[in-house]
Formats: structure tokens, sequence, C-alpha cells
């Protein structure tokens, strides 16, 4: 579709393997609507851009743990992960439990998104603002990595 050349992948799946450089295709019930379709649409539903999370620094959750704020710090990283190594007064809720279990966290005080690199808090971030209406979400830039 984008080269003008080939044909649609409806009623398949394609699977590449980059590290054995290799393909295959699965099929698929086809969608007959699909078959119509000749080039993209320019925007496609978004749920959310990921500049509306507000990064902060591990100086400054440093800062906010020394001063005594109150916040609710959340690990979204696995529970392996958590038992390996934590931050003092950090709640793990896996980023894949999130969306059954952000009722544990308490919406009320800012909550700080952790997790190894920043990848994955930045997501837990993006969907407790979109999906919760909470208004104070952060993200540690960096994660752990950023710390340890």
């Amino acid at each position: 579709i984008i080269t003008g050349i080939g044909t649609t992948l409806s009623g398949q799946l394609l699977i590449i393997d980059t590290l054995s450089q290799s393909h295959f295709k699965i099929a698929v019930s086809a969608s007959p609507e699909n078959f119509k379709i000749t080039k993209l649409k320019a925007v496609y539903a978004v749920p959310a851009c990921a500049n509306d999370v507000i990064s902060i620094d591990a100086a400054t959750l440093n800062e906010w743990q020394q001063a005594g704020k109150k916040i609710s710090l959340i690990d979204v990283r696995t529970p392996a992960e958590f038992s390996n190594t934590q931050l003092l007064f950090s709640k793990n809720i896996p980023l894949g439990d999130l969306q059954i279990r952000h009722s544990e966290i308490d919406l009320s005080l800012p909550v700080v998104t952790i997790c190894q690199t920043g990848s994955r808090s930045k997501l837990a971030a993006l969907y407790l603002i979109k999906e919760t209406n909470a208004k104070q979400v952060f993200n540690l830039h960096g994660g752990l990595a950023s710390i340890i």
C-alpha cells in the first residue's frame, strides 16, 4: 500500500524475526472492508500523547522525599524486578496490572511512576492521566537507572 506495489495483508499476520532474518505469514479471518482500503488515513485515533506526561528527575524526587512531601510512589516493574531493587515507600503495581489495580493508588496525592529506565513508567503515567483523570502524575525520567 505504501509504495504502491504488492498486496494488502488483510487476512494475514506477518511475523518478522530480525534475529534470524526471516519472516512468515499466518492466515487469519479476512475483513472484506479492509480490501477496499487504498491509502492510509492521515490520522488514526491516538488515545493520548506522551507530551501529556510531566517527567521529573531523580534530584527532584529526592528533594520531595527529603522535604517530607507526601506522594504515591508507584513502581510498575515486574514483581521479580521489584524484589531485587526498590525505592523506600514505593508500591509495586506492574504495568500489566495497572488497569485492574489503579484503585489501590491514592490519587489525592501527587503520583510518581517509576520503572527501570522510565519507559514503562511513562506509559503508566499516561494511563493514569487519561483513564483516571488524576491531576498530579509524574514520571521519573530515566527510571531507577538514573538513581542507582
